[in-house]
C-alpha cells in the first residue's frame, strides 16, 4: 500500500484540494478526511507524579479475609 499524508484547508464551499500527490492522472485512490490528530505533549511538559496522591481512595473492608457463604455448596 502506498500512502500519502497531506494537510489542506476546507474551502468556503466544503472543498479540499491536495496538491503534489505522487499518483498518477487516473489513477484510482482512497480519500479519507480526519481533522489533525491532537499530539500529546513530551513527558517533560506533563505534570510529574507525586508518591502516596491516591492514599484514601482505595479501602479494603475489616472482613476481607473472612470466608463467602456463596461458595458453602462446594465445601
Amino acid at each position: 500500500m502506498r500512502a500519502h499524508r497531506a494537510e489542506a484547508t476546507v474551502g468556503g464551499d466544503g472543498s479540499v484540494t491536495v496538491h503534489g500527490v505522487p499518483f498518477a492522472p487516473g489513477e484510482a485512490v482512497e480519500i479519507i478526511v480526519l481533522p489533525p490528530h491532537e499530539v500529546a505533549p513530551p513527558a517533560s511538559e506533563r505534570p510529574g507524579r507525586t508518591a502516596g496522591s491516591a492514599k484514601g481512595l482505595i479501602t479494603v473492608p475489616d472482613d476481607f479475609d473472612d470466608p463467602l457463604d456463596d461458595f458453602d455448596d462446594y465445601v
